[in-house]
This record gives structure tokens, C-alpha cells and sequence, in this order.
């Protein structure tokens, strides 16, 4: 819920934001379904993966920009997390929600357990729902293991935020807003690319360049109209979520501190 002009000037939101709840972001993903033994994580002896077999793919678009910014919100302080499904089918998925049981119809991934073995190839991750392991797809497979598995282990994160103070909390979300807005972006995923220290990424040639070029230019022009738009705006939770949700996708949600008490 976001405030009116009005109610920003004169009600402090962002106190009352967080006097009601702990933030969270989170990016929800559909995960492909492996079913056949052909595929090749059934073939990799060393991943020992049993169909089903999921997959959350990962986009590859401006070198994984999505990914790293991701990570940023999560190294910035902020509980940061992926949400992808991790049913089968309609039915399981139906079953599940009879049962009351629906958070058991996905599962979650800290972003910084997530290391990309490089920039230029398409990946994907691959799980068994529960499992502590999983394995970063590419070419090959790339095990790592699992801290973050359940909802439950999500909720005792935010349940350790309780207690920080909401001056503290707000003002880590202003250094975020203050980030997007000096540097933009692109800069902040790049600062967790140095960190991983990836090696010199493909530079598209030939005849992919002009619609390459066309749009970054595209993107450049409407992020600068969007931060014209949203300069005004007195909450810097409403801006943080703007800027997540257009440049990684991702939501912003307030989790009830009553309900993690």
C-alpha cells in the first residue's frame, strides 16, 4: 500500500511502514519441470538428482544484471530472497492448498549463495524440493550448498530484524535509494561482479550490435524519466520499492511483526 502526497507529508510512512512490519524482498520464479531421466542432471553422477527435477532459470540479460542486484539487496543488509515453485503439476499444487500447506509448493534461495561460473553462458539451478544442496547448470554442473531452504528459515531471519531499531532500518533503505539514484543500476550489479572477480565479458560484433545499443539507450532514457518522476517522493520505502521492482523485478513486501512474534 503506498501513501498519497498527503499522507507522506504528514504521517511519516516509512516509521509506520515499519512499525507494522519487517521488509522482504522477493522475486517470484516458475520453475521448469524435469520429469525424464534423459535430462542432464539425471546423467551428472556426481549431482544425484531423482526427477522431478526443477529448474530456475536465471536471465542472462545485461550480464545477469537481475542476479547481481539481487545480491546487492542481500550484502546491503536486507533479507533478499528468491521464491520459485516446487510442484509438479496443477494437482500437487491443489493438494497442497487444501491442506493448508501451500508455502510446501515452492522454495526459496539467498541470492548470495548463488555464484554464476561466468558471465556469457545461459544457467539455471537445479533442485530437489528440501533438499540442502543444489547445482548451478551451465555446461556442467556446480554443487553448492543450501542455508536458506524453507519459509521457516526465511521467517527466523526476519524475526532477528524485530528488534533494530526503525531509525537503523530506514536508514539503510535511504542508502539503497541514494545508491540507484548516484550511481545508478548497472554500477551497483558491477560492484558484486568485482567482488567475484569474473573475467572479461563478450562484447556483442557484427550485426547483434545495433539492437544491443538501441536498448541500453531505451533503458538509460527510462530510467532518467522515471527518476524525474519519483525525485518528489518523500518516502524512501516507496522509492526503494519503485527501483527494485523496475530494475530487478522484484517486490518489496512488509511481513507482519505481530505474526512473527
Amino acid at each position: 500500500m503506498f501513501p498519497t502526497q498527503h499522507q507522506e507529508a504528514t504521517g511519516g510512512y516509512d516509521v509506520s511502514f515499519l512499525q507494522h512490519g519487517v521488509p522482504l524482498f522477493i522475486q517470484f520464479k516458475r520453475s521448469e519441470v524435469m520429469r525424464r531421466k534423459s535430462c542432464c542432471e539425471c546423467k551428472d553422477k556426481n549431482a544425484a538428482l531423482q526427477p522431478p527435477i526443477f529448474r530456475m532459470h536465471l536471465h542472462k540479460a545485461n550480464k545477469y544484471k537481475q542476479h547481481f542486484l539481487m545480491q546487492e539487496l542481500e550484502s546491503s543488509g536486507n533479507v533478499a530472497v528468491y521464491c520459485t515453485s516446487a510442484v509438479a503439476d496443477k494437482r500437487a499444487l491443489d493438494a497442497l492448498y487444501l491442506k493448508g500447506r501451500v508455502f510446501d509448493a515452492a522454495t526459496v534461495f539467498a541470492p548470495c549463495e548463488i555464484n554464476l561460473p561466468s558471465l556469457d553462458d545461459d544457467h539455471h539451478v537445479s533442485f530437489c524440493h528440501g533438499s540442502k544442496n543444489a547445482w548451478v547448470y551451465s555446461k556442467e554442473g556446480t554443487p553448492f550448498a543450501r542455508k536458506t531452504i524453507t519459509f521457516g528459515d526465511i521467517l527466523e531471519r526476519l524475526r532477528e530484524r524485530k528488534d533494530v531499531p526503525i531509525k537503523s532500518q530506514i536508514d539503510q533503505i535511504r542508502e539503497l535509494v541514494e545508491d540507484f539514484d548516484r550511481i545508478g543500476a548497472e554500477k551497483m550489479a558491477e560492484r558484486q561482479r568485482l567482488k567475484r572477480e569474473y573475467p572479461f565479458s563478450h562484447t556483442p560484433t557484427g550485426s547483434d550490435t545495433p539492437p544491443q545499443i538501441r536498448t541500453v539507450e531505451e533503458s538509460k532514457a527510462e530510467q532518467h524519466e522515471r527518476r524525474a518522476r519519483t525525485r518528489n517522493i518523500e518516502s524512501v520505502v516507496k522509492r526503494a520499492a519503485i527501483e527494485a521492482f523496475f530494475e530487478a523485478d522484484t517486490l518489496l513486501l512488509s511481513i507482519s511483526r505481530r505474526a512473527l512474534a
